[in-house]
């Protein structure tokens, strides 16, 4: 038999079939929430530091949204240090056009009265930065 957990992956990787083409087309239309599933697919896959690190990445952004800061602050470090030590590429992405952007973010967050305009700003970042790895 299956575990509830089994069932719930299989039925996520159904939902899912092309998780890496998904996560890009969502990430770079801002439907940051909407990566998580297809992010969660791959997670499942092989528990890899790079996708941890894009899962935070999306949750952070979410909640900048849906107006959190402190979560959101330490979610975006977390996952610069990780995405820059595994040099911005792996698992099928390629981020090196969000490094600038995501530095600049994790400076914005650190200031409470940048915190406001973030908020209010539905475009966190450029469109088009997440892109799949040549390779």
């Amino acid at each position: 038999r299956r575990s509830e957990g089994q069932a719930r992956r299989a039925s996520l990787a159904a939902q899912h079939p092309r998780p890496v083409e998904e996560v890009i087309e969502r990430f770079n239309a801002g439907d940051y929430r909407g990566c998580v599933e297809p992010l969660e697919v791959l997670w499942w896959r092989n528990r890899s530091t790079f996708i941890r690190a894009l899962l935070r990445l999306c949750v952070a952004l979410h909640q900048i949204r849906l107006g959190l800061h402190r979560s959101p602050r330490g979610l975006i470090r977390s996952a610069v240090e990780t995405l820059s030590a595994e040099g911005w590429q792996g698992e099928g992405f390629d981020v090196h056009g969000l490094e600038p952007h995501l530095r600049a973010l994790e400076n914005d967050l650190a200031g409470e009265e940048n915190y406001v305009s973030l908020h209010e700003d539905s475009d966190l970042l450029p469109s088009g930065l997440l892109r799949a790895s040549a390779g």
